[in-house]
């Protein structure tokens, strides 16, 4: 923890301005005739003096599991990282956790608006259907094809498959035949997560063993003390 700690201040200390209130978010997208709006007030963003804006956030969870970045544990930041690029102008977001850290990078705010039109069509599909979408499993398919999401799905010796922890996902898609049945799966991992996946920088992929490594590396010295 001292060591999480410690990489929060320094995150901090790029932007120690700290801007105060919330910031409005209201985003509308036309999707099949109808105005979808995305409405809600984020706070915590800081600046550092420069015209440059940041957000620094804590994960309670690790974000790398056997050296690997666990993709699915940023959707939600990503979507807030989304959404603040259209309220007040382009803004850096740095997710912290005790193993591993990731830097979401500025965007265009046309960029961030064609993302997130992309996400709330899915969101109004989803609240009518079930979607063949499964986020550990999709994330694996962009990394290693769809090998490795059948494993991820089904999951292996001692390893709990991804629709196990969802009853959503055991009563729709039982297993990854039928999770894959229609192909809308692949279509879907690439069309709503490939951007949040291209957004995490090579060098914070490339660090995920090491940050794990150093991880338990305190944990044992913490236990020898």
């Amino acid at each position: 923890m001292d060591e999480l700690f410690t990489r929060y201040q320094a995150a901090l200390a790029r932007w120690p301005l700290v801007l105060e209130g919330e910031e409005e978010i209201r985003f509308q997208a036309r999707v099949e005739g109808q105005d979808l709006e995305l409405a809600d007030w984020l706070g915590g963003i800081r600046s550092d003096g420069a015209g440059q804006r940041g957000r620094v956030v804590l994960e309670s969870g690790d974000l790398v599991k056997d050296g690997h970045y666990r993709s699915e544990r940023l959707i939600r930041h990503w979507v807030r990282h989304l959404a603040l690029q259209l309220a007040g102008g382009p803004l850096t977001t740095l997710v912290l956790s005790k193993v591993g850290d990731v830097e979401l990078a500025a965007l265009e705010a046309a960029q961030a608006a064609a993302h997130l039109s992309v996400l709330l069509a899915a969101w109004q599909r989803g609240m009518r259907e079930p979607l063949p979408l499964a986020a550990r499993s999709a994330f694996d398919f962009l990394k290693g094809g769809s090998d490795a999401a059948g494993k991820t799905y089904a999951g292996a010796f001692r390893q709990a498959g991804e629709v196990e922890s969802d009853p959503y996902l055991r009563r729709a898609y039982p297993d990854f035949a039928a999770l894959t049945a229609s192909g809308e799966f692949f279509a879907l991992a690439e069309l709503l997560l490939r951007p949040l996946l291209e957004a995490i920088p090579a060098r914070a992929k490339g660090e995920a063993g090491n940050s794990e490594r150093a991880a338990k590396a305190d944990k044992t010295a913490g236990a020898r003390a």
